[in-house]
This record gives C-alpha cells, structure tokens and sequence, in this order.
C-alpha cells in the first residue's frame, strides 16, 4: 500500500470531483498521506470541511509562492496550517460551547494545557521545546496524549477543539 506522493495539493472546488470529499477518501485509503486544501473560496464552511475531512491545511489561492513553499514544508514536517483569515474569523465567528476558564474535564495535565496553549498561539514542537525548557520529543508526546484525550487527528484539529470547549482565551 505505498502511496505513489508525500503531499497532495487538493483544490476544493473541481471539475467532476469535489476536493472535500476526495480529501476524506484519500484520508481513508492512505492515513499518513498529507493533503494540503486550496481554494478561492474564502469560506468558513469549507475550512470546517476540509478539517473534518482530513486536510493538514488550508490555504487561500492568493497565497503568496513563499507562503505556499512554507506551508507544504510545514505540512511535510507534521504541521497543519491555514491562511490567516479564514482561521482567525473561524475561531471568532465559532461559538465556544463553554467559557473560558471552565475548562471540561478531559484529562489533559497542567502541562498539556500549556502545550496547548502554546499550540494555539501556532508555535512550532521546536519552539515549544524551547520555551518550556524540554526535549521536542517531549512535546510530541504531549501533543499525542492532548491530540488523544480531544479525540482529534491533527494539530489543528485540537487547536480549533481548545478553542470550541474554551480552553484558551480568544484575543
């Protein structure tokens, strides 16, 4: 079952094939694969879509070339990532279920919450490393065990969780 590429650069809107669902059925047939989702279409229903789908990322077609060259590099190297917009108003226009500050009990650590919150402040492993004065393996196997306790496949999967369940403050 090899994969015959590391990263798909999936459109949302195609011809005869509609990119979210070809994101979720790549997904399905080859896990590890990363599909980077593009659109001119700056909708907050196709962010939503491509996430639940399985996409790594989302970003807009008027990215720039040194912002698409950076967001395959980062979606090769484990990270997610989408186009400032469309994630900002997201998370904006998206009610939180709780407020902040009552955080659900979900088993997460006072470390895994700091993780966390310096997930949703978009700081790489290696920053976090950094800044919390631990090995980067250490942070991958917090983001793991948080990923695991939000019952969520990817990085950014767990940020937009955090920010649904109220668990970071919104600016």
């Amino acid at each position: 079952t090899d994969r015959p590429v590391d990263v798909v650069i999936m459109d949302v809107r195609m011809p005869r094939l509609d990119g979210i669902q070809t994101t979720a059925e790549l997904r399905r047939r080859f896990p590890d694969l990363k599909i980077l989702v593009i659109t001119s279409f700056d909708e907050d229903e196709a962010v939503r879509e491509s996430l639940a789908a399985g996409a790594n990322g989302f970003l807009l077609k008027d990215t720039s070339p040194d912002g698409l060259v950076d967001a395959l590099r980062a979606v090769l190297r484990g990270s997610s990532v989408v186009s400032p917009g469309p994630i900002t108003r997201l998370l904006r226009n998206e009610p939180a279920r709780r407020p902040a500050g009552s955080s659900p009990d979900l088993g997460l650590s006072p470390r895994e919450l700091e993780v966390l919150q310096l997930l949703c402040a978009a700081h790489s492993n290696t920053e976090i490393a950094q800044m919390l004065v631990v090995s980067e393996s250490t942070v991958k196997t917090h983001v793991s065990a948080i990923m695991s306790k939000l019952q969520v496949a990817s990085r950014l999967k767990a940020v937009v969780r955090a920010y649904e369940l109220g668990l970071v403050e919104r600016d």
